[in-house]
């Protein structure tokens, strides 16, 4: 997995979107984000830098809160809980905005390359092995888990409780993401 864009490419596009010609950085230029998220409605913005989270206002560009992760490839967000996964199989719940840890857990032996939540308690993760799996947020435990061909690089949930995966072959997946029944390749 590939770091997205430099922190301050980010916020010099932000800017630029804006109107404002002169770009700004928050943070270190130097820093590679592997994944982030925007919650425009509280203004803030997660950025995941592998081995820590930062959590910025990125309309005062104040550093609310950071905290230290371990090989986090992955991020997702909803209703104050942040969840990551990491280079060594585990899934991280963290309390948000205070980074408290609710829940670490290794659920796999390879990889685990994204993240997404389903709803409020359980989520779908890909691996580099090719599986889709949904975790219980609250135990860490796989409730159920589907086979691909070719490691899993992007997931989102769709409307309609649909589950989109897609891999490394160029393979693009939808499941029904209550039972996690395939639909279509």
């Amino acid at each position: 997995i590939k770091p997205i864009v430099m922190l301050s490419l980010l916020f010099g596009a932000i800017k630029f979107a804006s109107g404002q010609t002169k770009p700004e950085v928050l943070g270190s230029p130097d820093a590679f984000i592997y994944d982030m998220k925007l919650i425009e409605e509280k203004q803030f913005l997660i950025a995941n830098l592998g081995n820590t989270i930062q959590l910025w206002n990125y309309r005062t560009k104040n550093l609310i809160h950071s905290w230290r992760s371990s090989q986090i490839l992955a991020i997702d967000y909803v209703n104050n809980k942040l969840a990551g996964v990491s280079k060594s199989g585990d899934i991280v719940i963290w309390s948000f905005p205070d980074g408290k840890e609710a829940l670490q857990k290794n659920i796999s032996d390879v990889p685990l390359t994204c993240v997404a939540w389903i709803d409020s308690v359980f989520l779908a993760v890909g691996s580099e092995n090719g599986d889709v799996m949904k975790v219980n947020s609250i135990t860490g435990d796989i409730v159920s888990r589907m086979s691909n061909r070719g490691a899993i690089t992007a997931l989102t949930k769709g409307q309609d409780n649909n589950l989109v995966t897609g891999n490394a072959i160029g393979v693009i997946s939808v499941y029904d993401a209550r039972d996690m029944r395939l639909h279509y390749t």
